[in-house]
């Protein structure tokens, strides 16, 4: 991965699922991605993407028109 010019090296990504239940959508469910760069171990971003299988990404959707 590359930022400003520098190279930084990514490494223990972890992925997963993680379900929340919103009180009006009901349960949504996710996959995700978590990264950290070995310059910076303490920081960790992870990215939850709306898992396909499920109607997630039209409650989503559905909240944001709310």
């Amino acid at each position: 991965m590359q930022h400003g010019g520098k190279q930084h090296e990514v490494f223990g990504i972890p992925a997963g699922r993680k379900e929340i239940v919103h009180p009006r959508a009901g349960l949504l469910a996710f996959q995700y991605h978590s990264f950290s760069l070995v310059e910076r171990p303490d920081w960790i971003l992870t990215v939850f993407i709306p898992d396909p299988t499920t109607d997630t990404g039209s409650k989503l959707g559905e909240l944001l028109m709310a």
